[in-house]
């Protein structure tokens, strides 16, 4: 990549930033530009097919249009139709060589983008550490390096910025709670779940976060608190966002009494605003909730526990209420002192 496009950056750094932090974001951004550059060379050589980096740029272009709302994982007709065409007819190997291409090449295009550039400091950090990781990575032989895996709609939502890093989860900043949700709460539910939505604007957008396999770490009492406090800061510069939500057996209260140190885990949320909306069971909820604990596994049998899926909503005012209170009263906390990866 030019000299002039990472100068360009940088000014466009200068007006969002102090100079010591437009000089190290530019750095950083130089940094992720020539990894990419290099992973690129690399992984061509390798290949030794020079019309690979032409289709990489297709795809990723017929990608990027996928619409946002629909989640991480779905991709447009358009691109799907391509990746499909190509795999058919060049092989899963060369479709692998083709999707490390694309990753890199959304890599070294993200760094140059506004919306990227004006990402709160926190979350330019942690994002950057991500996409650092990518276009460092030639890996070509992973079997999740297909279209239709979970693992590649995230990495391709980091590079691509279709995703956000917050931490060690990932956050989708344009998603919407499905209407669909309203009838899973059953009869009494269901005008207590419309008051909810009605108080809180509709149901989308939202924050909602995701487990990303290639960035699970334990999680620690302080990376805990580093994630809440990287969707606030999400929040405030999303200012059309209504919260974050999350819908899970682990976001049941009865796990008070069914597994008290993963209720405690979330104690801020219930403590602080958040919303329970109760969806009801299935086998999978119940294959989940109990799959790691025979004490779940016990109460459930002895019919004292049964696990139920909740629908989390923790409202953007409540959200940011606790960030602004929690970092005035936590000044020396690890979630507050530590800005980022």
């Amino acid at each position: 990549m030019s000299r002039s496009l990472v100068n360009s950056s940088a000014s466009v750094l200068g007006a969002q930033a102090p100079p010591d932090d437009r000089v190290s974001r530019a750095a950083l951004i130089k940094d992720v530009l020539l990894l990419a550059q290099s992973s690129r060379s690399i992984v061509l050589q390798q290949a030794g097919v020079r019309d690979l980096e032409l289709a990489a740029k297709t795809y990723l272009s017929l990608a990027q249009h996928s619409p946002l709302r629909a989640g991480y994982r779905v991709f447009s007709t358009e691109a799907i139709d391509y990746i499909e065409r190509f795999q058919s007819s060049q092989g899963d190997a060369a479709t692998r060589v083709l999707l490390r291409l694309v990753l890199l090449t959304a890599c070294a295009e993200t760094v140059l983008r506004d919306e990227y550039l004006r990402l709160p400091e926190r979350i330019f950090l942690n994002h950057t550490g991500m996409l650092i990781r990518i276009a460092g990575s030639v890996d070509c032989e992973s079997l999740w390096l297909r279209p239709d895996h979970d693992v590649f709609a995230k990495e391709f939502g980091l590079a691509s910025l279709r995703l956000i890093a917050a931490e060690t989860r990932v956050v989708e900043v344009h998603s919407g709670i499905p209407r669909s949700v309203v009838l899973k709460t059953g009869l009494l539910g269901c005008a207590r779940a419309l008051g909810v939505f009605c108080r809180l604007g509709g149901f989308s957008p939202y924050l909602q976060s995701h487990i990303h396999d290639l960035t699970l770490s334990r999680i620690t009492e302080g990376s805990r608190i580093q994630f809440w406090l990287s969707c606030a800061e999400i929040l405030r510069s999303q200012p059309t966002s209504k919260g974050l939500f999350a819908a899970s057996w682990l976001e049941d209260p009865a796990l008070a009494f069914a597994a008290p140190r993963l209720y405690d885990a979330n104690r801020v949320k219930h403590e602080n605003g958040a919303i329970y909306i109760a969806l009801g069971t299935d086998q999978e909820t119940v294959k989940n909730a109990l799959a790691k604990s025979a004490y779940r596994q016990d109460l459930y049998e002895r019919g004292q526990y049964l696990p139920q899926r909740y629908l989390m909503i923790w409202p953007r005012a409540r959200m940011l209420e606790w960030a602004e209170r929690w970092i005035s009263e936590n000044p020396d906390h690890p979630g507050v002192a530590s800005a980022g990866a």
